[in-house]
């Protein structure tokens, strides 16, 4: 790969609070500009009513589901590994993951 077809930086992010309410929709919007796609995890033991209505939502722009060990910032040793599924972003997408209010609402017993 020559240095005019390198790609272009890794964008990261270090988030020190909750981005919540107008905040958390500009997080969205700027990483809607800048990434093709979105990955969120779903742990295997943190199984809700609301997540397979919440992934039928999403399975029109579903890329890639498997088991996973690692993804960004984590790394996991379990033997019970939970599914990663990596989604094209859209207009659509965006506006389901605003249901939500806050980023960290999507982790726990709430959101997957």
């Amino acid at each position: 790969m020559t240095p005019a077809e390198s790609p272009p930086p890794r964008l990261e992010f270090n988030i020190a609070h909750e981005p919540r309410g107008k905040v958390y929709a500009r997080l969205l919007e700027t990483l809607w500009d800048e990434c093709p796609v979105f990955s969120l995890v779903y742990q295997e033991w943190a199984k809700r009513d609301e997540i397979p209505a919440f992934r039928l939502c999403l399975e029109p722009f579903l890329l890639h589901e498997g088991p996973a060990s690692e993804w960004p910032g984590t790394t996991t040793g379990s033997s019970n590994l939970p599914t990663l599924a990596t989604y094209r972003v859209t207009d659509e997408t965006r506006s389901i993951l605003l249901e939500r209010k806050g980023l960290y609402q999507w982790k726990g017993a709430e959101a997957p």
